[in-house]
């Protein structure tokens, strides 16, 4: 009986071929790119909103210092260290918005209400009125 070898069209194979490897590859890269384009703008409404809640926070912190019997602060460093030597109404990270500038105090509007705000590295202006408010209503 005559016996054939007839090689195996497919032979095993240990291991994935460097086009394969570069196909997968370039896959992730396009997703993660993807997901990067998605992300970072939801970072800078998230930052947005942290200097909204900071800006009410403070202005809370300003009401309570009038009402304490001190006078109306021109900067937020007086809400560190008041004159009176009273404590601090704030921490000092309280006074520093996400982009690491700090806070500045305006006018009062007709009910009492301080004005703080800070501008976003767009320019847009932050306050404890809203995000693009530019000042009490």
């Amino acid at each position: 009986m005559l016996v054939r070898n007839i090689p195996n069209p497919r032979p095993n194979r240990g291991a994935f071929t460097l086009m394969e490897l570069l196909i997968v590859v370039a896959i992730i890269v396009v997703l993660a790119g993807i997901g990067g384009f998605l992300i970072f703008p939801l970072l800078n409404e998230s930052k947005e909103n942290i200097a909204l809640a900071k800006s009410k926070t403070l202005a809370n912190a300003v009401q309570m210092h009038v009402l304490s019997g001190e006078n109306y602060p021109s900067s937020v460093d007086e809400l560190l260290q008041p004159p009176s030597g009273k404590p601090a109404k704030v921490n000092a990270e309280a006074c520093q918005d996400p982009w690491g500038h700090p806070y500045q105090i305006g006018p009062a509007d007709a009910s009492g209400v301080p004005y703080i705000y800070t501008q976003g590295p767009d320019g847009k202006v932050i306050s404890n009125f809203g995000i693009g408010v530019g000042g009490p209503q």
